[in-house]
């Protein structure tokens, strides 16, 4: 962002997020060599595009994205319609095709993330895209 300050009390005022929680996120990024810290204090974001494997569940992901839904839960309350888009497709599918879902899906993201992830110095908000892609029907149980 053009007004990151690299201090732990910015970024848990600017997040909405208790310091604690925010200084353990950098100490685990400085040593998965994600995040550099340089002798004069500048954070360096060390690997560009992060992602985990398709069909990657685990507990600590699992909670993230729990929280990001949480936030998107206050969104749209607090957040005026210019400020938030959150919308829903519901339609009805041949599931063998899911994975071609999922394809089009990851094509899509990486697609946004190519044409808006411009240099930081143009950027002046950090916003959530979360598509949630789920079975909304059940097998009957005998």
């Amino acid at each position: 962002l053009k007004t990151f300050r690299p201090e732990v009390s910015w970024l848990a005022r600017k997040l909405g997020v208790e310091e604690d929680k925010i200084k353990l996120a950098v100490d685990r990024l400085v040593s998965m060599d994600l995040l550099e810290i340089t002798t004069e204090g500048k954070w360096v974001d060390t690997q560009k595009d992060l992602a985990t494997p398709d069909g990657f569940s685990l507990s600590y992901l699992r909670k993230f994205h729990r929280q990001l839904i949480e936030k998107s839960l206050l969104a749209l309350e607090e957040q005026s319609v210019d400020e938030r888009d959150i919308t829903s497709l519901i339609v009805s599918v041949d599931s063998k095709r899911l994975p071609d879902m999922k394809k089009k899906i990851r094509a899509f993201k990486k697609d946004l993330i190519e044409e808006f992830n411009a240099s930081a110095d143009d950027k002046d908000s950090v916003y959530c895209l979360g598509i949630q892609l789920f079975n909304l029907t059940s097998e009957e149980k005998v």
